[in-house]
């Protein structure tokens, strides 16, 4: 189950079996800042004792510069008691802090030494994911957390027995972003396993269901186009209903049941150039320009961009960002490129052109009121007909890189990452708007399937990709076959056979007999009827 060449939680530390023994402190990744604020290259990782440090005019390490550097640290918090925490997070410069993916500090900027409180409840020993980070622009440095428990007075540093290096908040030991979860219920199958949630007969640490067939994915939006009467529908946990204008539901779909889950696949959205879905994201869960997600639809193009490219030719498939600059997109996904390349001031990474427009990019802002000021990562594949194609788009900010999919084929980009811009914006659709609130550059064709999930999915995930089912179930009973126990239950001694040694097992208990195997008319006695019941039952087993 674990693999040391690999790094399946994005942490950029390699995997070393890292679970519970793996002891306490948190996962620092360091890097170097083109800019303020910028995690541009990763330099190093390493699991820190705890984040106390007051570096001065030096840096964490000789391979780090004294300036312009940025660090992040992920990990798990386990408070231990249960109360009202006073949590200070210093800075110099920079510092922001999430707690269960709540911004909770946010103080992204150059200044001297700091301190940013806020109060947080806790129950102790639940845990609570970390993710704290900081830049360093120039002059002194210093990075603190710290807490003052419930019922004390004074501010310490959060010890080294408070914090683990990986994320675990369903408590196997293992991180979560490495736990096999084949159901989807936020539940790792050892855990559901151990905890008797789910079966497992055969004691693979695969729960029974999943080796029989697709059970679910944990997902943040599943938006199916299903249903015509409620096109924007979220079959995800999180209710993200979409609205908006110019889509309509269409007939046309990619299959007839969507490969992976073996449902019927019933209906697309189709839009024009100012077509639009929106949902207001009140909870910010599609905020993921800082954290490690993957986007995937099917799609159809009745139009392709032809040269000479202009606005027109851009395809915005999915976007967050109002309706304003294109500056303050915090994260978007073309499907026909057109010529964003030539308005995004702040760098075009990956494929470098001569471009046909009909590439697949990832597109991220600032924050700026200035629509130029955002930045692109081009792929090489691009989509140049007019078929259903299945395309995805993962991003990965520990790396700086951005992974793209056509139909399977895949086009990693790794690139200098420019600042980026998390917010509370609305989430588009098979849209995009200007600033000046109009709507244009939206998909012409058809889209379905769209689902965001966290982490970097891998491909044989993907919903175009069957689920292969390990073991088969004939008889239908839910049940392995291999599992599958004989219809003999007057075979006591488990030999496959019905004869006097078992005949004799059913005498010797004559009588009354609660909770006997002997007794096969479950009256909790062995009388007659049970011999009657063996005597049915004589000879091989089938």
């Amino acid at each position: 189950r674990c693999q040391a060449e690999l790094d399946c939680d994005r942490d950029g530390l390699l995997d070393v079996c890292l679970d519970a023994s793996a002891g306490t402190g948190v996962v620092a990744s360091y890097y170097e800042s083109d800019d303020a604020g910028d995690f541009t290259r990763l330099l190093i990782s390493r699991v820190e004792s705890n984040i106390d440090f007051r570096w001065n005019g030096g840096s964490p390490d000789p391979a780090v510069p004294t300036d312009d550097f940025a660090a992040r640290f992920t990990g798990t918090l386990l408070p231990p008691v249960d109360g009202t925490y006073r949590i200070r997070c210093t800075g110099d410069d920079g510092v922001r802090l999430d707690l269960d993916g709540v911004r909770v500090i946010d103080e992204w900027r150059d200044q001297g030494g700091t301190g940013f409180i806020v109060s947080q409840d806790f129950l102790a020993d639940v845990p609570v994911e970390l993710r704290l980070e900081y830049y360093e622009n120039g002059g002194s440095a210093q990075c603190n957390l710290e807490w003052r428990l419930p019922g004390e007075t004074a501010f310490v540093p959060v010890p080294n027995s408070a914090l683990r290096p990986i994320v675990d908040l369903d408590g196997d030991g293992v991180s979560d972003a490495c736990a096999a979860d084949c159901d989807g219920d936020g539940v790792s199958d050892v855990l559901a396993i151990e905890q008797e949630l789910v079966q497992d007969c055969n004691g693979n640490l695969v729960p029974d269901a999943c080796e029989l067939g697709w059970q679910g994915d944990e997902v943040i939006a599943w938006w199916r186009f299903d249903d015509p009467n409620d096109l924007g529908l979220d079959s995800g946990p999180n209710g993200l209903q979409l609205a908006g204008a110019n889509v309509v539901p269409a007939a046309d779909v990619p299959a007839a049941t969507v490969p992976r889950t073996g449902e019927a696949d019933l209906g697309s959205g189709r839009g024009v150039i100012n077509g639009r879905l929106v949902t207001e994201d009140l909870g910010e869960v599609l905020s993921l320009i800082d954290r490690t997600f993957t986007a995937e639809a099917f799609v159809k193009l009745e139009t392709l961009a032809t040269p000479p490219l202009e606005p027109a030719d851009r395809q915005w498939l999915l976007m967050r960002k109002n309706q304003t600059s294109d500056g303050r997109i915090e994260w978007a996904f073309l499907v026909q490129l057109g010529d964003i390349d030539v308005v995004s001031d702040l760098g075009v990474f990956g494929n470098r052109g001569p471009y046909t427009g009909r590439e697949l990019a990832f597109v991220g802002g600032i924050g700026s009121a200035a629509g130029r000021d955002k930045w692109v990562v081009v792929s090489n594949l691009s989509i140049d007909d007019n078929d259903w194609h299945h395309v995805s788009v993962a991003s990965d900010p520990v790396r700086s890189e951005v992974r793209f999919e056509l139909d399977g084929v895949v086009d990693r980009v790794l690139f200098s990452r420019p600042p980026t811009n998390p917010n509370s914006h609305d989430f588009v659709v098979g849209g995009h708007s200007n600033e000046s609130g109009g709507w244009n550059q939206g998909v012409r064709g058809f889209y379905d399937e769209i689902r965001i999930r966290r982490g970097i999915v891998p491909l044989d995930e993907m919903l175009d990709v069957p689920y292969v089912a390990t073991a088969e179930d004939g008889d239908g009973d839910g049940v392995p076959d291999e599992c599958a126990v004989a219809d003999c239950p007057a075979d006591f001694n488990g030999d496959d056979v019905v004869d006097g040694a078992d005949f004799g097992a059913l005498l010797s208990k004559w009588g009354a007999c609660p909770g006997c195997a002997e007794d096969l008319t479950g009256d909790d006695a062995i009388t007659g009827a049970d011999i009657g019941a063996i005597l049915s039952q004589w000879g091989r087993c089938p």
